[in-house]
């Protein structure tokens, strides 16, 4: 009886071996991958410093192999670095995080599926995105002589300001500076204590009294007050 055991135990590890065995020649014999499709097309903050300033997704429509991406007007277009995301086993040309040129009429990116079959997208752009968000991130204090940026606070929508010693609070200069994905918001001031009149925001602020800043995304449907509540030494 033992040796029975035995028997059938060695014959069916050798089964398992040759039934792994086979499935590994299938897998080799299989025929390369037919598979070329673009699945996601994005461009990134990171990947473009100092220009976009937000994530934004491309919509792709796989029936007329057409990539469409809605993007900001005042967004620079001649270097542009898209994340791009393909079928496995396929290559795309220009390739991933590719340095390209978005200005030309006609931009198009072909993919290869390991088989050497070929699939062409064409870029489609929509320059008409408005940004939905309308946050300050940042305030700060200009030295009136180098008009550089010598105190910044991040904002919450109510805050005490810093100015340097001496500062003329009648008659001060500040930088404003937007998040990422607020740019073009529309900021007026008002400098009479109670929010009732607002101006265009310019320099010089006076802040002798509370003063309140209106912020209204490129959208129009987002509005948010920041007040200063104080400034100080």
């Amino acid at each position: 009886m033992k040796k029975t055991r035995i028997y059938f135990s060695t014959l069916l590890c050798l089964s398992f071996l040759l039934l792994g065995c086979d499935r590994e020649n299938d897998i080799n014999r299989l025929p390369p991958a037919n598979l070329r499709n673009i699945e996601s097309f994005v461009l990134n903050p990171y990947s473009n410093p100092g220009n976009v300033t937000m994530k934004f997704t491309a919509t792709i429509d796989e029936s007329s192999r057409t990539i469409r991406l809605k993007l900001p007007k005042d967004l620079r277009l001649d270097s542009i670095r898209p994340a791009i995301l393909v079928s496995p086993w396929a290559s795309v040309s220009p390739m991933n995080l590719e340095l390209v040129d978005l200005t030309k009429d006609t931009v198009e990116y072909t993919v290869t599926a390991e088989s050497g079959k070929k699939a062409i997208y064409s870029l489609v752009k929509d320059m008409t995105y408005l940004y939905a968000n309308n946050a300050i991130y940042s305030i700060s204090v200009l030295d009136p002589v180098t008009n550089n940026p010598v105190l910044s606070i991040f904002w919450s929508t109510s805050t005490a300001l810093k100015v340097p010693v001496g500062t003329d609070k009648k008659s001060v200069n500040v930088n404003l500076v937007m998040a990422g994905d607020s740019n073009n918001s529309t900021i007026s001031v008002s400098e009479d204590g109670a929010g009732l009149v607002f101006r265009p925001f310019s320099n010089p602020i006076n802040f002798s009294k509370k003063v309140i800043f209106k912020s209204i995304s490129e959208d129009g449907k987002k509005t948010t007050l920041y007040t200063i509540t104080s400034i100080y030494n």
